[in-house]
Formats: C-alpha cells, sequence, structure tokens
C-alpha cells in the first residue's frame, strides 16, 4: 500500500527557489538563518540596459532594513549608484556566477522570504520598477 501525502509536497511560488537558495549559499555563503525575512533585489547590472533606471528607483528608498542588493556583472553605472545605496545589504557578483543556476534571472529579479519561504516574487519589468519600489517599503 502507497500512502500518498500531499499536504507534504507543498508545490513552492516561485519554481526557481531551490538554484537561488543553493547560489546564494555557494557563492554568497548564506545561511537558512538568513532566509526568515529578507528582499532580495537581484540586478544585473552587466547586461540588463534597465539597470540605471532600476538603481534610480532604488536610490530613492531611504531605508528598507531587509533588502539584499544583489549585482551581478560590472558597470560604470553601478560604480556611480554603490554609495547611494550602502544603507542595504550589498552582495556583488561581478563574474557573473548566478548563470551557472536555474534562477529565472532575466530582468531584475525581487524575492521576498519569510519563514524560509518565498511569499512573493516580481520579474521587474520597466514599466513595473515602481510597484516594486512600493512593495520593498510596504511588503505586507
Amino acid at each position: 500500500m502507497t500512502v500518498v501525502c500531499f499536504a507534504c509536497s507543498k508545490e513552492k511560488l516561485y519554481r526557481y527557489q531551490d538554484d537561488f537558495e543553493l547560489y546564494l549559499k555557494e557563492v554568497h555563503q548564506l545561511k537558512e538563518s538568513d532566509f526568515e525575512e529578507s528582499i532580495f533585489y537581484v540586478l544585473d547590472i552587466e547586461s540588463c540596459s534597465c539597470s540605471e533606471l532600476n538603481l534610480k528607483s532604488l536610490s530613492m528608498l531611504l531605508t528598507s532594513n531587509n533588502l539584499v542588493l544583489i549585482t551581478v556583472g560590472k558597470s560604470k553605472i553601478w560604480e556611480n549608484y554603490k554609495s547611494k545605496l550602502n544603507h542595504f545589504t550589498i552582495l556583488e557578483d561581478s563574474t557573473g556566477k548566478v548563470h551557472r543556476y536555474e534562477t529565472g534571472l532575466g530582468k531584475p529579479l525581487l524575492l521576498h522570504y519569510r519563514n524560509q519561504e518565498i511569499i512573493y516574487y516580481q520579474n521587474v519589468i520597466d514599466p513595473e520598477v515602481a510597484k516594486a519600489s512600493a512593495y520593498i517599503l510596504n511588503p505586507n
């Protein structure tokens, strides 16, 4: 007799969650406790033409204790904004190691963790940068 527990195999909200967490643990040495209450904003500053728009929007946010900005690649634009964003936790992936993992990164990516589960995610397309910033300010 085979018993299947459907409640036990809860489907994840973000289909790339496992690889994203593996990336954070292997590349940035994060621990399980870092997924208690954090908002990750992953921005490919090297190959996304939207980098400046996203960085400008983030630089206008004066506070967000739980925002972790992950920059991917290198860019002169990033160097101009870096000091304006130092009130956030910043993790740099200058060699683009994120691309070795299946994370769903294309456009900027916003992932909100609560109690080690993703409760909200957004692929931040250009017209929705303001929506992402509003969410970061009021994630409830």
